[in-house]
């Protein structure tokens, strides 16, 4: 394999056709697709090191949230502590809605679609034929009234969580080509710019040491968070490099806003009846999907809403040391679901965020590992949120009513202008930051994932998201990378190639 820790390299200058940041779900998706030299640089290791983990926190300054919970340093990013949960963002999130702020992206689901069935591919998804599911039983509508809600579906691969979920696992073979090279424990801490274009890449790796890989392309592709992070250092160090985007750089950072609701109030008979309805379930094929809700588009143009997705949990309410447990089992060995015969039911929406110029990603005064400033996260929670993430939930409750599931009574605490922290967690889906928009005015990187003013810097991931809708990011993540792949291939080769000196950190160019 051609993985290699960065101090384990005695050269001080590397050369490559494309450089990736980042070893999660996009870098590695990236680093497959593309053909020729391609080197990729991670700043964690092989596994996940506490240790390490511990010592690059995030400082919290906005709403109470923690940004380092899918922050993984280590290869395979966040997808080691991934779910496999998937499915793709709705046609109604690519739209410009002007009750929602700065809405719309500058590509539509049409263009996405084909890179989707890349993604579903790459993912181990087969059945696409299969993975259309009956209507749901719905109450009707009143007369004249669009029906608020419809069914939604998540798809995992497998009957259970599986090694190839991590995409440590999943890509690891990629490494055994000549062309591929990864190198980890090497830390980025900025570029080598000349005009409009990166050169270069500046590592660091354990020891302290000073590596610059140079290339014809360089992608960021760190996650959320670190993709942010990197370009905000590279503007300290170069303010005009990145002047362009600085007015929305770090800015228009969300995730979902996760509300609970319930418990409902049920009988033994309308528990089971829920779970029947909304739950995972297995097949076809080796598969699981989840069943839940979510807003109808035509109902929330009307409305003036964003967009939100329901899914429930169930809690058992006999002992864990109670028979039926034995006999559950074996259910659950065979791949049927369980039908727990009483308990609690809890619902969970998970609400778009509008995009907000103030929620943003700072540098912190204090210093990490190698003085790099720690990132700061100001999250911020709009009133139109709150709004969308009320109406869910009401109409939800009417829905499950009206299907004889039980009654949810909308907690207190849960209103139209606000919702107390206690029914907010953490969705860990973190997006925005480096928005993609038609203008830098309005964003980032452009249609393509360049960084708008220049020339061969790209970002992937979800801090490339316009909007972020209600669905789990990586399926769209793993779209944009076989999107980015497509656009870097069809790319003239760069003319520029670069003779550096002895120091890594006075570079020399030259044409050819």
């Amino acid at each position: 394999m051609n993985c290699h820790a960065a101090h384990e390299i005695a050269a001080d200058i590397l050369e490559t056709g494309t450089v990736i940041v980042g070893a999660g779900a996009a870098g590695l998706t990236l680093a497959d697709a593309l053909p020729g030299e391609v080197t990729v640089v991670e700043g964690g290791g092989p596994r996940v090191d506490a240790r390490i983990q511990t010592t690059n926190w995030s400082h919290v300054s906005g709403e109470k949230m923690n940004p380092d919970a899918v922050r993984v340093h280590a290869i395979g990013g966040a997808t080691t502590r991934w779910t496999g949960r998937c499915v793709e963002l709705d046609d109604y999130d690519f739209e410009d809605r002007p009750w929602v702020a700065q809405s719309g992206w500058p590509i539509g689901k049409g263009e996405l679609a084909p890179f989707y069935d890349r993604a579903w591919s790459s993912l181990g998804f087969t059945l696409q034929d299969g993975m259309k599911l009956p209507g749901l039983p719905m109450a009707p509508a009143e007369p004249c009234e669009m029906p608020p809600l419809r069914e939604c579906c998540w798809w995992f691969n497998g009957r259970k969580a599986n090694r190839q979920q991590n995409f440590a696992n999943r890509y690891r073979q990629i490494f055994a080509k000549p062309s591929r090279r990864l190198i980890y424990a090497a830390s980025a801490t900025g570029f080598v710019v000349e005009g409009s274009r990166v050169v270069g890449v500046r590592i660091v790796d354990r020891a302290g040491r000073a590596k610059l890989i140079r290339a014809r392309n360089v992608v960021i592709a760190a996650g959320c968070i670190d993709n942010i992070k990197l370009l905000l250092l590279q503007h300290r160090a170069t303010p005009g490099f990145l002047a362009p985007v600085e007015d929305w750089l770090g800015r228009g950072f969300m995730q979902h806003l996760r509300v609970r609701g319930g418990p409902l109030i049920q009988e033994p008979a309308e528990f089971q009846a829920l779970q029947r309805q909304f739950n995972i379930f297995f097949g076809p094929g080796r598969g699981r999907h989840e069943r839940g809700l979510a807003l109808d588009p035509a109902y929330a143009r009307a409305e003036r809403l964003g967009n939100a997705s329901i899914f429930f949990e169930y809690a058992s309410g006999r002992s864990r040391f109670a028979p039926s447990r034995a006999v559950n089992a074996v259910p659950r060995m065979l791949g049927r679901q369980v039908v727990l015969p009483q308990g609690r039911a809890m619902l969970f929406a998970d609400v778009e965020q509008e995009v907000c110029r103030e929620s943003r990603v700072t540098l912190h005064d204090s210093l990490g590992p190698g003085g790099i400033p720690r990132a700061d996260v100001e999250w911020k929670i709009t009133a139109n949120d709150y709004r969308t993430a009320e109406a869910v939930i009401a109409r939800t409750g009417t829905l499950l009513g009206s299907l004889g599931f039980g009654q949810l009574s909308m907690p207190a605490g849960i209103s139209a202008s606000s919702i107390e922290p206690a029914f907010i967690t953490d969705s860990n889906h973190p997006l925005g930051g480096t928005r993609m928009s038609e203008d830098p005015s309005d964003g980032v990187v452009d249609r393509n994932c360049r960084v708008h003013g220049t020339d061969n810097l790209f970002v992937v991931g979800g801090s490339v998201f316009s909007t972020g809708g209600h669905a789990n990011p990586t399926l769209t993540i793993v779209a944009l990378a076989h999107r980015l792949a497509d656009h870097l291939i069809g790319r003239a080769p760069a003319p520029l190639v670069a003779e550096v000196a002895s120091t890594a950190d006075k570079p020399v160019f030259k044409r050819r």
